[in-house]
């Protein structure tokens, strides 16, 4: 499946690292703008456990972005549509590639999952992106990391009963 020149994967371990990567570059770069330096500091993982990063993706419906052979986008939904993660490289933002991977997660969520609502705990910068794909704001949530709040909305929509394409399921489609 393609995204203006980028491919769409189902999870696979071998790019666990980048996808590791991209996300602390991402809070570094883009959430920088409405979180400070000491709750950016608490938020990236400078060690993170491999293990459930690897456990997270593999239970879920989890989708990786590739451009020119790098990670460039993630994403995942859980059985009840949590959506987990939702991360695209900050030099990829506003390309749409945010926009089509929550198309395919809401795809995969019409053709295989038994629930109409789709949630996300947003962070301050990812309100606007949910806001624009029909999610409203229920409630702001304070997400404490020791001593910084980390401050997220959990947001919901519904989804509508359109079938799309078949969602990707075994890497290409």
């Amino acid at each position: 499946m393609s995204i203006e020149g980028s491919q769409l994967y189902r999870y696979d371990p071998k790019y666990l690292s980048e996808i590791i990567a991209l996300f602390n570059r991402t809070v570094q770069v883009v959430n920088r703008q409405d979180y400070s330096q000491l709750e950016i500091n608490e938020w990236v993982q400078v060690h993170p456990d491999l293990d459930e990063w690897h456990q997270r993706l593999t239970q879920t419906y989890s989708l990786v972005a590739i451009s020119d052979g790098k990670v460039v986008g993630f994403s995942n939904i859980d059985a009840d549509g949590q959506i987990d993660l939702l991360y695209v490289s900050s030099h990829m933002i506003r390309q749409q590639i945010g926009t089509r991977l929550l198309a395919e997660l809401t795809n995969y969520q019409r053709h295989y999952l038994q629930t109409k609502m789709q949630s996300v705990d947003a962070s301050i910068t990812a309100v606007p992106f949910f806001e624009q794909q029909g999610f409203k704001v229920v409630r702001k949530q304070n997400n404490y990391r020791r001593q910084q709040n980390l401050i997220n909305y959990h947001m919901v929509r519904t989804i509508g009963p359109e079938y799309g394409s078949q969602p990707v399921l075994n890497g290409h489609n």
